[in-house]
């Protein structure tokens, strides 16, 4: 039999109260991401499509709870994140900086090594 755990429990219930989000706060997550959508930003899909299925599996499934709600936040705010910067504007990943290049010159004037 599953029972709540007194010093875990009363934190998940106090936290309720205390952090709450606005349904239209969270209705303009997800539009922002659903913008990258419709601009066709292929790094937003991913984000925005599982915030979705996190927001809309568990109620398709049991029943609406408002703790369904939490762990589809933040990947929405990601979405969205990635919806409003502009491609150029974001730092480029460069895996190996210019330094540290090993650079290899070829002699062409060795003989033998054909």
């Amino acid at each position: 039999m599953l029972r709540s755990v007194d010093p875990y429990a009363s934190f998940v219930v106090r936290y309720q109260y205390v952090a709450y989000m606005h349904g239209p706060l969270k209705a303009a997550i997800f539009l922002l991401g659903a913008y990258g959508l419709i601009r066709r930003r292929k790094d937003v899909t991913i984000a925005w499509f599982m915030a979705a299925f996190l927001l809309v599996g568990p109620v398709a499934v049991l029943d609406f709870d408002h703790r369904y709600v939490l762990p589809a936040i933040p990947i929405a705010c990601i979405a969205a994140a990635l919806a409003t910067i502009s491609p150029r504007d974001r730092p480029r990943c460069d895996p190996l900086p210019q330094a540290h290049r090993l650079t290899v010159e070829v002699d062409e004037a060795r003989p033998g090594l054909d």
